[in-house]
């Protein structure tokens, strides 16, 4: 290892150095071997001064190809889950959306589109303080920028405190952020009316 060194020729001589001379070792468990997950590996040398590196064990396949079945299997599930969920919001189901947003954003904090839904589902549950929490929590994180209908949730839930100039805010910021929605016009008679 070369640590704390400003002279580059110098560490190229050492890293050159300590891989000029090796050997590739190789071998096949024993069947019996087979069940078990971790294997370990031990190398030693009868030669003085020779500095050994190698792993010190690996995993076997048969359970590499259970963990690959394992996520495989989450996965699928992930994505059944998460079809279900656009269904439900969709439709209008508020509870079976917000149900299915919370188990979501348990197994995989950091999704910013279940963090919406989640709070979207809240707001219409008339959860508000979650709602609010949540949309929050999603803008200041790095997906709030690809979520800007956070702005148009907290404009909804300003105009349900009464607080009718900064739901305008809202909804004029989440405009700016995605001036292709196809309900600009409405968002933005409402946000004139509230100005007013």
């Amino acid at each position: 290892a070369v640590i704390d060194n400003t002279n580059l020729g110098e560490i190229f001589e050492r890293v050159y150095e300590d891989r000029s001379s090796y050997y590739v070792l190789g071998y096949y468990p024993p069947p019996s071997d087979e069940r078990r997950t971790q294997r370990r590996i031990s190398i030693r040398v009868s030669r003085p001064n020779v500095k050994l590196s190698y792993r010190r064990g690996y995993t076997g396949e048969a359970e590499l190809t259970k963990a690959a079945r394992r996520e495989r299997e989450r996965t699928i599930d992930k994505l059944v889950r998460l079809d279900r969920l656009q269904l439900a919001l969709k439709e209008e189901r508020w509870q079976e959306a917000a149900d299915l947003a919370s188990s979501l954003n348990e197994q995989q904090a950091g999704m910013g589109r279940v963090q919406y839904s989640l709070a979207l589902a809240r707001f219409h549950l008339g959860d508000l303080e979650a709602a609010e929490r949540l949309a929050l929590a999603l803008q200041s994180s790095e997906a709030g920028i690809d979520f800007p209908e956070t702005h148009q949730l907290l404009g909804l839930l300003r105009e349900a405190e009464g607080k009718y100039s900064l739901a305008a805010k809202e909804f004029r910021r989440y405009l700016a952020l995605s001036p292709e929605v196809p309900n600009h016009e409405e968002i933005e008679r409402q946000a004139a009316q509230w100005e007013q």
